[in-house]
């Protein structure tokens, strides 16, 4: 039977893979971790490099301040980190590294080579999986753009959901994103999407997009209990759980949405396409809204790693707790 715990036994050595000491200490504890992307809060996360490295301490900070150990990830002289320390944090989020946006087809390439990058959602999946570790605190999952049913423009983070065992904690899909071919393509993989504290889809900085959820959980303790049996039961793949923008600092639908329009227009008019579109377009955005945008997203990024943290606590128990009944079971059977 597979183990259910929050941390998979990894028994073969990866020779690309450094996992700090900080978090393989955690994983040999089975303390609850939480797995960070850096291309959310290194590269969007504030004006400048010490403004997003700022971010991703704060972050990193709240989840200490839950119980959970947080690990940062990144590419540095194409090595994966999982943990990064704060001084490798402000190297990743300068200029003179000239780090690099990185998904899974990126990886081959960076790997044993003198290249930095920033991890984006799916390649923060990947490293989770590699290290055993499977809470993920994101802020925007990426997803099909407007217009993919022509452009069959559709992010990999979809992809990866389908096959690596990992819940990612976001505030719903980027608010660039086709939100209703995002969530048609999530249910065609089977990807469960759970609304926590909410019944429709939040977008980024939009907390309503107007997409009702088949599947609603207000206590974190009920999220942890359904990644337990969907992984104990053998089905594989991700769970996205989606929480809202904190209302305090959501922007409002329409106002978004004029923005993103006049963003896209620029973009084409620009001739910009390919991976380049989505920092685009959220720095347009951002320029758009007067700043606005930015603000919101470190409040979500904050809000997405303190509910990840309660996650991974929550989870760490709920297998603990069902091991030690399987063990029961089987004393007894």
């Amino acid at each position: 039977m597979k183990s259910t715990n929050q941390f998979e036994i990894v028994t073969v050595s990866n020779p690309f893979l450094d996992i700090s000491e900080e978090v393989q200490k955690a994983i040999s504890n089975s303390q609850p971790v939480v797995v960070l992307e850096s291309m959310n809060t290194l590269r969007h996360g504030g004006k400048n490099y010490l403004e997003c490295a700022s971010t991703a301490q704060l972050c990193e900070q709240s989840i200490r301040r839950f119980g959970a150990i947080p690990a940062t990830t990144g590419i540095i002289k194409g090595r994966m980190k999982v943990g990064l320390t704060s001084e490798e944090q402000e190297f990743l989020a300068s200029e003179k590294s000239q780090s690099r946006k990185v998904s899974r087809r990126d990886l081959p390439f960076l790997l044993g080579s003198q290249y930095n990058g920033f991890t984006t959602v799916t390649a923060a999946m990947i490293l989770a999986d590699l290290a055993g570790l499977r809470i993920v605190a994101a802020g925007g999952l990426g997803g099909v753009h407007r217009e993919g049913d022509k452009t069959f423009d559709i992010s990999p983070d979809l992809q990866e959901l389908t096959k690596t065992d990992v819940a990612v904690v976001c505030s719903g899909s980027k608010s660039i994103i086709d939100p209703e071919l995002t969530l048609e393509y999530l249910e065609t993989q089977g990807v469960p999407v759970i609304g926590y504290q909410t019944s429709t889809f939040p977008q980024f900085c939009v907390r309503d997009s107007g997409y009702v959820l088949d599947y609603r959980m207000d206590d974190v303790s009920e999220v942890a209990k359904v990644l337990q049996r969907k992984w104990s039961a053998g089905l594989r793949g991700g769970v996205v759980v989606a929480n809202p923008a904190p209302v305090s600092s959501a922007i409002e639908t329409g106002y978004m949405d004029i923005n993103i329009s006049k963003a896209l227009t620029k973009m084409k008019s620009h001739g910009i396409s390919g991976q380049a579109c989505t920092s685009y377009l959220l720095d347009r955005v951002n320029d758009m809204t007067g700043g606005q945008s930015l603000d919101t997203n470190v409040q979500l990024l904050h809000h997405n790693a303190c509910l990840a943290a309660e996650l991974a606590i929550s989870y760490s128990f709920t297998c603990r707790e069902f091991d030690k009944k399987e063990m029961s079971n089987a004393r007894f059977s």
